[in-house]
Formats: C-alpha cells, structure tokens, sequence
C-alpha cells in the first residue's frame, strides 16, 4: 500500500489548494478523521463556502498557520485505491505498527486481525 509523508506545514498548504473531499477520495482517509488531524495538529481548514467563493472570484486570504510549540510530527496518509473504503486516516500505535509490517517487502508476515491488547 503506498503512502505519503506530509509535514504539518505541507498538508496545510495541501488544505487550501485542494478541497478536502477530493483529499478523503485520494486517500484513505475519512472527512471526520482528516479533520481529527487537522484539528490536532494545529491546521486550520477552509470555512464552509471558501470553494464556492473561489470559483466565483471572491477568494478570501487563508487562515495563518499557527506556530505550534509541541514537536512537530510527521503526518501519514495512505493512497486510495479503488474501491477500498477504509479510513487509515487516525489509527492507533498497535494499528501504525500492524500496517508497516504488512506494507514492508522484504518481511512475510501478516499480524492477526483479532489481536487484542492487554
């Protein structure tokens, strides 16, 4: 499965080129979970109308960035393939780890799907 690395700084610029719908169709990411992570990491998101307005000419300057004191993480989102309706987009330690081991070539090892933590 491939994925994308993204700085906070470059998925914030992301935001405000592109709509979020189209993020949520080109990777695995559902609208509520794209936002969960926005919201986390500090990035504001377009207000309700910014694209209608746009396309009309009326284009607003977008929310400043704000500067975040906390140590800034890397943001992986998964590439959609057709049809797969998962939602990778806020997953667990366990479920960060599980993915990297399935998606790594050189490994053959699947991890149970019902593993439970103590």
């Amino acid at each position: 499965m491939e994925s994308k690395v993204f700085s906070r700084k470059e998925l914030y610029k992301m935001v405000w080129k592109i709509p979020v719908k189209e993020i949520t169709e080109e990777y695995l990411v559902s609208f509520h979970s794209f936002k969960k992570i926005c919201t986390d990491n500090q990035i504001p998101l377009p207000p309700n109308g910014y694209w209608s307005k746009k396309k009309f000419g009326k284009e607003s300057p977008p929310i400043p960035l704000p500067i975040q004191d906390i140590k800034e993480e890397k943001i992986t989102l998964y590439k959609r393939i057709k049809g797969d309706q998962r939602d990778l987009g806020v997953l667990s330690d366990f479920e960060k780890l599980q993915l990297e081991i399935e998606n790594d070539s050189k490994v053959n090892l699947v991890v149970q799907k019902n593993y439970q933590k103590n």
